[in-house]
């Protein structure tokens, strides 16, 4: 049975980077900069605030990345509240700046539709699948589980199926039973 839960995760998160962010026009949804070569807490502080900039306050994930050797390093998603990104400050302890520093690649991904809550849904999905792969991102300490989407739903319906078939099917094999003794 967890297989089997471990594998509508999968389904689920799949879905919904296939539906969010797949398959539509992509190049308006996915920007992506090379993070800047000095990596002092003004220089950071400045790139974010560049970032910032261009979002003009729509929500978005966004992956701190390095290409060689390809490792992901964190993974996170806007909190607009008034207008605001605030989830995408730059603390000089946290967790985003130690993966600026480590990153060559900061890459903010639109979902659709644009929503608080769809964002967070791709950034558990991206999360979900990068674990699946043993690639999760060093920052990220906290695993938020994929929301229910299509996938378990599907499993469940077929699950449901079944289970009504093998009762239809029972009386039929018990009675066949008998006549074989």
């Amino acid at each position: 049975m967890a297989k089997a839960r471990e594998g509508a995760r999968l389904v689920d998160a799949s879905h919904i980077v296939r539906t969010r962010l797949l398959g539509r026009n992509t190049a308006s949804q996915k920007q992506e900069w090379k993070l800047p070569r000095r990596r002092d807490f003004d220089t950071l502080c400045r790139f974010v605030d560049e970032v910032r900039e261009y979002i003009e306050g729509d929500p978005f994930v966004y992956v701190v990345w390095a290409q060689s050797p390809e490792e992901y390093l964190y993974v996170g998603h806007s909190q607009n509240k008034s207008g605001r990104n605030d989830r995408l400050n730059l603390d000089s302890r946290g967790k985003l700046k130690g993966a600026m520093e480590l990153g060559s690649t900061f890459t903010l991904l639109f979902p659709l539709p644009i929503s608080d809550t769809v964002a967070k849904d791709v950034e558990a999905a991206i999360l979900e699948l990068l674990n699946e792969q043993d690639r999760f991102p060093r920052y990220n300490e906290k695993f938020e589980r994929v929301p229910g989407a299509l996938g378990s739903s599907h499993l469940g319906q077929i699950g449901d199926m079944l289970r009504a078939l093998g009762d239809e099917f029972r009386p039929a094999a018990d009675a066949m039973t008998q006549v074989v003794r």
